[in-house]
């Protein structure tokens, strides 16, 4: 499936790409074989230069390097910029005062929504993060001093350039909390003087924004306060139907883009979707590389022989998680490299509890190792821990 060649621009203005659920790999890896799980490399699997990956665990972490049979590394995102539909955003610095006001996700979940919080409605409509919580972030940004990375917006709030909040109104938040299936711009007008206690005429309400006093100027407080409101309210429901919003996130992915990943999963025997989370890998590089489309690319690698004794669910995920790494990476883009450091920062948190449930300690890595989103990418061959399971 080849998508449009996106705006680069926006991919410069905004935050980066979302961080990829470490559940996602983890649980996968938590399948490897004995060899692994005592720290010696894998029989069969001998480093890049004979060809084939290499797989061994070090300090408890598990190590892979992907080649091809020929030695070339595998699957180089040729086609990076068909990732067209997708607005990488994320940013840890406010998960963490987040977590401090104590939300009800877990960790867990938490990970699982951030591993899909970027996606398109189709191959020409960008849409950002769809977390309710993250239509409030520009306004705490500036309580916090940290700079406006979208300009002089308001963020998903009122945004005039990324019309997105409509659109996951109607279709996401509608359905779940106000109990209303096929929501109207009338709706989400309603919605809108109702918490904000502004009266319609004040109201831009329509398929680009739901805009209190569109007029003003983002440092009004009128619009301010009506602003907050809105946030306020999102996450209140949040905060109460949870599980519906990180399941309705499969569910409102437009079905062109993700039921060729689904049948390719299932075609190799993946069944078990809530526990690997896999289809939440195979989504994000689908839509960033275009280059999981069917069965065949998975078994292109397989008969390649380059998964060795690993089993399915480890040299699958071990293939998706290279090809992420290898986009991230990729200066065609337009986007920063560096984007690598919120793996390494579920990481860190999974390697200071591995039940990952605990929100002191996403925040202590967090404000701690991550507070101006940086970190360094893997030099050579990808990192990641076993046994994380979303489930």
């Amino acid at each position: 499936m080849q998508l449009p060649r996106p705006d680069l621009r926006l991919f410069a203005r905004r935050a980066a790409l979302p961080l990829l659920a470490a559940s996602t790999l983890a649980a996968a890896f938590g399948a490897a074989s004995p060899a692994l799980a005592a720290g010696n490399r894998v029989a069969g699997m001998a480093g890049p230069k004979s060809g084939a990956s290499s797989a061994y665990v070090q300090d408890g972490w598990l190590y892979t390097h992907t080649h091809t049979a020929t030695g070339e590394p595998l699957v180089t995102a040729t086609n990076g910029a068909a990732a067209a539909g997708v607005i990488p955003v994320g940013d840890s610095r406010v998960y963490g005062a987040v977590f401090d006001k104590g939300r009800k996700l877990t960790v867990n979940q938490w990970q699982a929504v951030l591993s899909m919080d970027a996606y398109p409605e189709n191959g020409t409509t960008n849409y950002q993060e769809v977390g309710p919580w993250r239509y409030g972030e520009v306004d705490y940004e500036a309580a916090q001093g940290i700079s406006d990375y979208r300009g002089d917006t308001f963020g998903p709030v009122g945004v005039t350039t990324v019309g997105d909040f409509p659109d996951y109104f109607k279709k996401a938040f509608a359905p779940y909390v106000l109990g209303k299936s096929n929501a109207t711009n009338a709706d989400m007008l309603a919605w809108g003087v109702q918490v904000t206690g502004v009266t319609a005429g004040n109201f831009q309400a329509d398929d680009a924004a739901l805009d209190p006093y569109p007029s003003k100027s983002r440092s009004d407080e009128n619009k301010r306060a009506a602003l907050t409101k809105i946030c306020g309210a999102l996450q209140s429901a949040f905060d109460t139907q949870q599980d519906k919003y990180v399941m309705s996130h499969y569910a409102h992915i437009d079905q062109d883009k993700l039921v060729p990943v689904l049948n390719a999963l299932k075609g190799i025997g993946f069944t078990a979707f809530d526990r690997y989370n896999l289809v939440g890998l195979a989504f994000q590089v689908q839509v960033n590389t275009g280059s999981i489309g069917s069965i065949s690319a998975f078994s292109s690698v397989k008969s390649a022989g380059n998964c060795g004794s690993l089993s399915a669910e480890t040299c699958f995920a071990t293939y998706l998680t290279d090809q992420y790494i290898r986009w991230l990476k990729s200066s065609s883009l337009g986007d920063d490299p560096d984007n690598c450091w919120r793996a390494s920062m579920a990481l860190d948190i999974y390697k200071k509890d591995p039940t990952m449930g605990s929100v002191s300690v996403v925040n202590q890595v967090i404000n701690a190792s991550y507070p101006g989103n940086s970190g360094k990418c893997p030099t050579s061959g990808i990192k990641w821990s076993k046994n994380m399971s979303w489930q």
